[in-house]
C-alpha cells in the first residue's frame, strides 16, 4: 500500500536524520506508525536523540513497544529508506493520503444524511463548513510580527561569517544561516582552492565546517589546506585546531544531507555539484532535484551551503553569455549568492600547454571572481591576485 510505504520512509528518515516528522500523529493511517511519531516528537521535545533506541524506549515506557511490531519493526523501518529518498515529499504523501480520507468521510456522512434531511440549506452549509475546516490552515505572520523578527535576526546576525575577501564580504555581510551560495568555475578553474581558503578563513572564526569532497582523497584535501597554512602563517600546527571535517566517502545527495544534519556545523561546503549522485533520474531531472533540495535543506536547517559547481558549455564559450551552472539552470535560480571565477581564455582548442578537460587554453591574465547573482544586495566584480608557486589566492 502507498500510504504505509509513504509513513514507513517518514519514519525512516527521521530516525537517520535525528530529527522528528513535520506531520502530527493523527496524519497517519497506521496507527502503530502515529505512535512512532508521538515519541520522536517527546524526544524532540526533551532534546533527547532520536533513534531505534532512544524511540524503543520511549514506546516501552507507554506499554506501546509491542503494539507497534518491537524493535524489528524499528529497524525495518529504518532500512526501508530508499538510496534517493526525498523527506519532504513523503511527508507531503502522508498528508495528502490523510486529507483523501478525511474528504471520503465528509461525502459518505453527508450521502447517509441527505435522504433524511428536512433542510438541505442547512446540510449544505454543514458540509461547507466541515470541508473548510479540513487540513491544517496556514498561521501567516503579521507585518509587525515580521519586522519583530527581521530586527532580532538582525541583531544576531548582522553579519556572517567572512570568507576572507573585502569585496565580497563588504557587499554581502558575510555568509549568513540558511542561505545558499555556489562557487562555479570551469574544470581546473580554481574552485576547489577557493573553497578551502574559504573554509580555513570560517574555521578561524571559531566556525565548524563540514567538507565534502566528492573527488578528492581526504588527505589530499589536507595536504591543499596545509599549504594553505604555510602560504599565510609561520605556525604550521594550527591546522590542528581548526574545526573542519574532511568527509569523502559520501557521494550521494541524501547521504551528505543527513550526515550534516547529524554533525550540524555552521557551514557545508560540497566539491562539486556534477558528481553528486541521485540514481535512477536523467541528469537534467537530478540537476533540478539537487537544487531544490538544497535550498529546502538551507531552509530547514538554517545550515548555509556552498556548494562548487562546473560552469556551462556556454558560459566557457561566450564571455558575453549569462553565467550558469553545468547541467541546467535550476541550480543558478536556486542559490542566493552566485560566485564566477572568469580566466581570461581562448575558445580555439591549439597545443598551448596548460588547457582545462574541455580543450581551452588558459592564461594567468585577468582572473576576476564575479559575484553574478546576490539576492540580497547588490553585485560586484573583484580582481584575483593567484599565485602560480602556491596555486592560491593572495587575496583570500
Amino acid at each position: 500500500m502507498e500510504f504505509l510505504e509513504a509513513e514507513q520512509s517518514v519514519l525512516g528518515c527521521a530516525l537517520l536524520s535525528n530529527t522528528p516528522p513535520n506531520l502530527k500523529e493523527s496524519d497517519f493511517q497506521d496507527v502503530g506508525n502515529g505512535m512512532i511519531c508521538r515519541a520522536m516528537h517527546d524526544l524532540h521535545t526533551r532534546k533527547e536523540k532520536i533513534d531505534m533506541v532512544t524511540v524503543a524506549h520511549k514506546l516501552h515506557e507507554r506499554d506501546n513497544l509491542n503494539k507497534v511490531g518491537g524493535p524489528e519493526y524499528l529497524a525495518e523501518i529504518q532500512n526501508c529508506v530508499p538510496v534517493a529518498t526525498h523527506r519532504n515529499q513523503y511527508e507531503k504523501i502522508v498528508k495528502s493520503n490523510k486529507l483523501k480520507i478525511d474528504i471520503e468521510k465528509i461525502c459518505t456522512e453527508t450521502t447517509k444524511t441527505i435522504a433524511q434531511t428536512e433542510d438541505p440549506q442547512k446540510l449544505l452549509s454543514k458540509t461547507i463548513s466541515t470541508f473548510t475546516n479540513l487540513g491544517e490552515v496556514p498561521k501567516n505572520k503579521s507585518l509587525i510580527e515580521l519586522r519583530a523578527d527581521l530586527k532580532k535576526e538582525l541583531a544576531e546576525n548582522s553579519y556572517g561569517f567572512q570568507i576572507g575577501n573585502n569585496e565580497v564580504d563588504t557587499t554581502t555581510n558575510g555568509i549568513k544561516p540558511g542561505r545558499f551560495w555556489i562557487l562555479a568555475a570551469y574544470s581546473s578553474g580554481g574552485k576547489t582552492m577557493m573553497a578551502l581558503q574559504i573554509a580555513r578563513n570560517v574555521a578561524r572564526q571559531n566556525k565548524r565546517v563540514v567538507f565534502y569532497s566528492l573527488e578528492m582523497r581526504a588527505v589530499d584535501v589536507y595536504e591543499r589546506l596545509d599549504r594553505i597554512q604555510r602560504f599565510h602563517e609561520k605556525n604550521i600546527d594550527e591546522i590542528d585546531t581548526w574545526p573542519i571535517d574532511i568527509i569523502s566517502d559520501k557521494r550521494d545527495w541524501f547521504d551528505i544531507s543527513i550526515d550534516a544534519q547529524q554533525r550540524n556545523p555552521d557551514l557545508v561546503v560540497i566539491d562539486f555539484a556534477q558528481i553528486i549522485g541521485m540514481p535512477f533520474v536523467s541528469e537534467y531531472e537530478r540537476m533540478q532535484m539537487l537544487a531544490r533540495d538544497i535550498q529546502d535543506f538551507c531552509k530547514d536547517t538554517s545550515i548555509p551551503v556552498l556548494l562548487l559547481s562546473q560552469v556551462s558549455n556556454e558560459s566557457m564559450k561566450d564571455k558575453h553569455s549569462l553565467p550558469n551552472a553545468k547541467g541546467g539552470g535550476d541550480l543558478f535560480a536556486a542559490c542566493d549568492v552566485f560566485l564566477e571565477i572568469i580566466w581570461d581564455f581562448r575558445g580555439e582548442q591549439d597545443e598551448i600547454a596548460d588547457k582545462n578537460e574541455e580543450g581551452f587554453h588558459l592564461r594567468e591574465l585577468n582572473r576576476t571572481l564575479s559575484m553574478a547573482k546576490n539576492r540580497f544586495g547588490m553585485m560586484a566584480t573583484t580582481d584575483l591576485i593567484f599565485d602560480r608557486k602556491w596555486g592560491l589566492y593572495r587575496n583570500f
